[in-house]
């Protein structure tokens, strides 16, 4: 039977939205995400009851629009709205966690003032803005929940707690675009980086069978960056600015003229077969995508430093054409395929806690998806997530 797409669930979760299923809105997690034993994320606030129709209250903001109150940006989620003394030992102890265990994983972090930004700039700037230190919050109980640690929070209440920490972060950030001032924009832009890091680590609690590609994380990711870079376009001159110590590492790995080469996308000549029907548009997005992939490779081959490749691993999605996610999320062999060979360049970072067994996951999920005639142009993928720990790549063909 047909999927009965439903467009109404504005406020629904963000899984529900992406797959155009209508959403019970039931919280912290809606009953389809609770059926399919997956994570549910709210980023938007349930609508207001109706006032007068005249009234402020009653007009309908554009997406990623507010009012212009700044306040706004800090309305507390109810389960963060009380302190007190259990919720202040939780948060130190996360905070402990993000500074000692996580900020060290940080794609980049090998470089000693990245590492110093990450460990004693970030927390500070946490402090001013409840967006990020709640991320810091909902990314230091996944890294104990993935890695099965003990913690400040009993390990059968994690996603509970989890999810309201992630929640508050997406709500009171997406607010923050529309009002976006120098003020914020520096930890604004930190929150963006987290919160991709923390979209790709949860891609190791989804469920892989049967298999859907992950449109949520893509689209997700997509979001955010939008709020990245109205932030990065308002503190890009200013010397004091924390993230320019990070995003100037990145400069040189997203220049088109290193990406888009040709022959980045000739070392995946069979992903560049026109199929059937499809389009130009359809072509120009697969042979982006490809580039990505082939850059990844080239990088390696050039003797980049793995953290470099992981920052890599990490940003390309984000930069991945919305065609190609669109393709995707329309279940077609192409695009899966594809993805299939962008998880299998991830798993050369199978050692980072929030890359994990993801990529070999996610292979073998989409060449059992596949039918037969599909399975040679998963040869290549298939035999790099088996050879994962070594440090060359095979060579594709």
């Amino acid at each position: 039977m047909p999927r009965l797409y439903h467009t109404k669930s504005r406020t629904g979760c963000t899984r529900c939205r992406a797959r155009r299923v209508k959403c019970d809105e039931a919280r912290p997690i809606c009953g389809g995400c609770n059926r399919h034993k997956v994570e549910c994320v709210y980023d938007r606030s349930p609508k207001p009851p109706s006032s007068d129709k005249g009234s402020p209250s009653s007009v309908t903001t554009p997406k990623g629009e507010t009012n212009g109150r700044k306040s706004d940006a800090h309305a507390p989620v109810p389960f963060l709205a009380d302190e007190s003394r259990a919720r202040r030992l939780r948060e130190l102890r996360l905070q402990h966690c993000f500074i000692v265990d996580i900020c060290p994983t940080f794609p980049g972090a090998h470089v000693p003032h990245i590492h110093r930004t990450w460990v004693f700039d970030v927390p500070q700037l946490a402090v001013h803005y409840e967006p990020l230190m709640n991320g810091i919050m909902a990314l230091s109980i996944l890294y104990l929940s993935l890695n099965n640690l003990p913690g400040p929070v009993p390990m059968d209440q994690l996603k509970v707690h989890r999810a309201h920490y992630v929640e508050a972060t997406l709500q009171e950030h997406r607010k923050a675009i529309g009002i976006m001032d120098r003020d914020i924009a520096d930890a604004a832009s930190f929150t963006s980086v987290l919160l991709s890091l923390d979209a790709f680590a949860s891609l190791r609690e989804r469920p892989s069978h049967p298999y859907e590609a992950p449109i949520q994380w893509l689209y997700m990711c997509k979001g955010v960056m939008n709020v990245f870079r109205v932030a990065m376009d308002l503190v890009r001159d200013d010397p004091t600015a924390r993230i320019n110590i990070v995003s100037d590492r990145s400069a040189s790995i997203v220049e088109p003229s290193v990406i888009f080469r040709e022959s980045n996308r000739a070392r995946f000549p069979y992903l560049m077969e026109k199929l059937g029907d499809e389009t130009n548009e359809d072509q120009e997005a697969y042979a982006s995508t490809v580039s990505f992939l082939g850059a990844i490779i080239a990088a390696k081959e050039a003797g980049d430093d793995v953290s470099m490749i992981a920052r890599r691993v990490l940003v390309f999605p984000i930069m991945f054409p919305t065609r190609f996610v669109e393709l995707l999320a329309d279940n077609k062999p192409r695009a899966l395929i594809v993805l299939g060979h962008f998880f299998a360049i991830a798993s050369f970072c199978c050692h980072s806690w929030w890359v994990g067994n993801t990529p070999e996951k996610e292979v073998q999920a989409i060449s059992d998806h596949l039918g037969p005639q599909w399975q040679r142009f998963m040869a290549w993928p298939m035999e790099q997530v088996k050879t994962s720990s070594k440090s060359q790549f095979p060579t594709p063909s």
